[in-house]
């Protein structure tokens, strides 16, 4: 079973799934960061997520 951590890219602030141990790239803007110093625990991701839903909700209406 492959592990996946969930981590934040410190330029554009996305999120991506990733079972790299050391250096991921970022989807979105292309820079490359360390997995160990930016990996993000479940909780915060969902919490940060349900935020910008709220806050994307409220814009829209």
């Amino acid at each position: 079973m492959t592990v996946y951590r969930i981590v934040k890219c410190p330029k554009c602030g996305k999120y991506r799934k990733t079972s790299a141990l050391k250096e991921v790239k970022c989807f979105y803007c292309g820079r490359t960061f360390t997995v160990k110093n930016h990996t993000v625990s479940n909780e915060t991701y969902k919490k940060d997520i349900n935020k910008k839903q709220a806050e994307f909700k409220t814009f829209t209406t």
